[in-house]
Parts: structure tokens; sequence; C-alpha cells
């Protein structure tokens, strides 16, 4: 009892002075904590968000990529302005309809996945073959860290210009390269993630080229049927994008212009269950192309 008194008397005057100051908290202010400034910071690891983690008995997502609606004639290209061997006549590009209406280089990924089965340790190249007018294959899906190597193919000079491109925004400038005789091959790697743009210069006006890098394993390019798959999905809510070039028009007369439209993204979203197999059908056609704009 007597220690319980003395404690009080001794907190008497500090009880005292914040009654008389008019404050209605018995501890005093307290001291404010600095608020922290650790937001998420760009980082060179392209796998920075990604987690590699065993997936068991994932889901498969297996599907099409069609085309709907009249198609684009094969008529050739007419150049302007453009010097041999390109300017001749050229059949129409960025669009492989099989007879059957499957659309063959359209690329389809996840979206939303951030954990998942492991990227490739020692992936090989990717070997782009150039040609005077072309590159082959003309759409490309790859991993994060794999090497893209470049081998002409031809006896021939080429010049290939990349650009990266972010969204909307002014693409920007990743490598040019001559490839000739004594200098046949050019390899760089894929060290961060997004879509690159492969042209040629004015002697290749017809080279052309997308290479998409991406940070997890759950992609796949549609074959000449317009058929994909995607395997070993962790179960989850996520969206299923498929991209396309777009499609190239040809001029209206020899020597008009040559036209176009962006290219064409579908988006689905999309549960995988375990064990499940899910299919996905995507379908694109001249209004798709339109709606892109140019």
């Amino acid at each position: 009892m007597v220690l319980s008194i003395e404690r009080t008397m001794r907190r008497w005057p500090r009880l005292l002075a914040l009654l008389l100051s008019g404050c209605t908290c018995a501890e005093g202010p307290r001291e404010e904590t600095p608020a922290t400034t650790d937001e998420p910071t760009a980082t060179a690891d392209p796998m920075a968000a990604y987690e590699v983690a065993e997936v068991v008995n994932g889901g498969t997502i297996t599907g099409t990529v069609s085309w709907s609606g009249e198609r684009p004639a094969e008529t050739p290209e007419h150049g302007r302005g453009i010097a041999a061997p390109c300017g001749a006549l050229r059949p129409l590009s960025g669009l492989a309809v099989s007879r059957q209406g499957g659309v063959a280089d359209t690329v389809v990924s996840l979206e939303g996945v951030h954990r998942g089965r492991g990227m490739p340790a020692n992936p090989a190249p990717q070997v782009l073959a150039v040609h005077a007018c072309s590159v082959e294959p003309r759409v490309v899906a790859l991993a994060v860290g794999t090497p893209l190597s470049l081998r002409l193919s031809e006896e021939t000079r080429v010049q290939v210009h990349a650009f990266r491109r972010q969204g909307t925004r002014p693409e920007n400038p990743w490598f040019s390269v001559t490839l000739e005789e004594g200098i046949p091959t050019h390899e760089v790697p894929l060290d961060e993630a997004g879509l690159s743009r492969l042209a040629g210069d004015e002697r290749s006006a017809g080279l052309v080229g997308w290479v998409h890098a991406l940070s997890h394993p759950y992609f796949a390019v549609t074959d000449a049927e317009g058929r994909f798959q995607i395997a070993g999905i962790p179960p989850g809510q996520y969206v299923l994008r498929a991209w396309h070039e777009g499609i190239r028009w040809t001029g209206q007369a020899p020597g008009g212009p040559v036209g176009g439209s962006a290219p064409i993204v579908l988006a689905r979203p999309v549960t995988i269950t375990v064990g499940h197999d899910t299919t996905v059908d995507f379908v694109i056609g001249p209004d798709d192309a339109a709606a892109a704009g140019d």
C-alpha cells in the first residue's frame, strides 16, 4: 500500500500538468514514426516479380485463334520508291490463315501470373533467318534471358533495326546491325520483358519481325492451324491475352500506298482449377482490325 501511494505521489505533478494544459491523453503526445519510402523500384533482375514454385497437377489451356469474315485478297503489294530486290511485287504479309480458318503467328500469354514453374536454365538461342526482304520466323515469343541470334541466309547485305515498344509510347531504338559477308550473325540477349519490332532499311522495306520477351513461361505462339496450348498453370484467376501483329492491306493501285492496322489484342478472363483442362478460342476479323486503328 505504501509503495502504491508513493508511485501515485510521484506521478501527480505530471498528471496535474496534463489536466491544466487541456490534453485528453493520459500518456502525453505520441512520437510520430517517419513515413516509409520503400516503394517498389525498377530492378535489373527481370525475374524479380516472378517466383519459381513447384506446380503439382496444374491446369492446361488449349485453344485456337481463327479468322471470321472476308479474307484479305492475296494480291501482291506494290512498292513505291523502294530499291530492288524488295521493290518487286511481294505477297501480302502479316496474316496467315489456313483453309480451316486458323490464324498463325498469334502470341497467346497469361497476364497476372506471379509464381509457377521455372524458366529454362540455359536456353538455346532463338535463331532468326534474315533474308533480303523477310525474317523467319516472323513472330517469336521467348523467355527473358534467351539469346536472340540473327543469321544471314543469303549472299547479300541487310541492315536490321530493332525497336522496343512500351504500350502506346514512341518506340525506343534497341540495336542496329549490318549483316553481310564476314559478319553473317549477330546475337543479343533478351534482358527485359516487352515487345520489340524488327525492320529493314530502304532496301529491305519488306523485312518485318516481332519479338515478344516474357518474364514467365506461360505463353505460346499459334501454329499454322491457329492452335495453341499452355500447360502446368497454377490454379487461380488470370487474363488470357491474344496478340496479332495486325493486317497489312495492299494499295489500291500499282505504286499506291500500303496501309494496315495496328496490332490486334484480345483478352479473356480465365479461371484455372487443379488438373483441369480449359478451352479458350479467340476469333479475329476485319472489325478487330478496324477497331485497332492504323
